[in-house]
């Protein structure tokens, strides 16, 4: 019964190192090892005056590309700013029409938006 028990202690050590593997090759799309940058979270930023997100939301829009995604701006930004401050803030731009949404999001597809011509002299907000 011993010699069962140390081979099915192999058997799932084993599965298990597979497993591992398995998920390496999935996060890098190859079989290296993860790359140690991906377990590390955004630091959000501490709170932040009112109206300070919205200028850097603003500067950053002179920076991304005439269609763009949340992605693209947080690039510019260089920090991770709350979501829901975020969105609220591009909801305002398209409300205002310095921003349109090129493409609804959904389900792992990110939304895009296009810099309308208002873009080149946004409202102050």
């Amino acid at each position: 019964m011993e010699e069962q028990l140390r081979t099915g202690i192999e058997l799932l050590r084993a599965a298990h190192r597979r497993q591992v593997e398995a998920l390496e090759v999935l996060w890098n799309g190859k079989g290296e090892k993860p790359v140690a940058a991906r377990s590390v979270a955004p630091t959000p930023v501490p709170r932040q005056k009112t109206g300070e997100l919205y200028s850097d939301v603003v500067g950053a829009l002179a920076k991304v590309p005439d269609v763009f995604t949340r992605d693209d701006l947080l690039a510019c930004l260089g920090y991770q700013p709350n979501r829901a401050s975020l969105y609220r803030i591009l909801q305002d731009l398209i409300a205002d029409g310095v921003l349109a949404t090129a493409s609804p999001g959904g389900g792992r597809t990110p939304s895009s938006y296009r810099k309308t011509k208002a873009a080149a002299s946004p409202p102050e907000g």
